[in-house]
């Protein structure tokens, strides 16, 4: 978690933030901290509607304590997949 706060803290604050999810750029919902194999893991939920949130915004939710060890998820539809990092777009900042 730590890594990814680093690679986006030189990226414009307003610009938006999206997930990657079963091949499709959406929003970023809910986060919930679980424990797999003696692991904390961070998901990331997506959602289907709002708008989206801005990179200080998701600096400002991943940056607590309880998160800074964890490993980053995303849930798609079928599985939990590792996240690895993030791209540019037009438009914003993708999470895949």
């Amino acid at each position: 978690m730590i890594d990814l706060l680093l690679l986006m803290h030189d990226y414009k604050k307003n610009v938006p933030v999206r997930v990657r999810c079963a091949g499709e750029n959406v929003l970023i919902g809910e986060l919930t901290l679980q424990t797999a194999n003696d692991q904390p893991q961070l998901v990331i939920h997506p959602k289907t509607s709002g708008h989206p949130l801005k990179l200080w915004e998701v600096m400002a939710l991943l940056d607590r304590p309880a998160y800074r060890q964890a490993y980053v998820y995303v849930a798609e539809p079928a599985d939990l997949r590792p996240l690895f990092g993030f791209q540019t777009v037009a438009g914003g900042i993708v999470l895949n």
